[in-house]
């Protein structure tokens, strides 16, 4: 089954989670173990962000508009792109422009050049963004942990 595919059937983080790593170990032979996720409450300017400790954390109140206005394979290629874009950043690459043209890489690899994934990684996140039928504002607050969205683990003699 097409990397494609399995992206429109995932239905939780994980799913979603374990192609963008399968697909960045293939198409550039590079992974990490031991990525953790959060959500939170943040500005709907904000998508996303990375922290050093492997960390990604993902705006809910985004994730909750994006999810009331997208299919879910709309909604799907959006997670998958902004998680692709912020475990590249976890993989050590620092510059926005490298992880847009590396993203673009293995989107267009992996999905093909004409899936919305591959589009937001080309033409930016304003490509689903636009779908919104409200621009929303945070909530609530606190950090909600998604467990287990990672469940590769390093052998500590590797």
């Amino acid at each position: 089954m097409s990397v494609a595919r399995r992206l429109s059937e995932c239905t939780d983080f994980r799913c979603v989670f374990r192609l963008v790593k399968q697909c960045v170990r293939e198409v550039l032979g590079r992974e990490r173990a031991g990525v953790s996720l959060a959500l939170v409450e943040l500005p709907a300017s904000i998508a996303a962000a990375s922290m050093p400790d492997g960390t990604i954390i993902l705006n809910r109140t985004l994730l909750r508009a994006l999810g009331e206005s997208l299919s879910r394979v709309e909604f799907n290629a959006y997670l998958f792109y902004v998680l692709l874009h912020e475990y590249l950043h976890t993989l050590g690459y620092v510059s926005d422009e490298v992880v847009e043209e590396l993203a673009a890489e293995v989107c267009s690899e992996k999905l093909g050049r004409n899936h919305l994934s591959t589009k937001i990684a080309v033409d930016g996140l304003r490509v689903v963004l636009a779908k919104l039928r409200r621009i929303p504002s945070p909530s609530g607050s606190g950090v909600e942990v998604v467990l287990g969205i990672d469940s590769e683990v390093m052998d500590y003699y590797s």
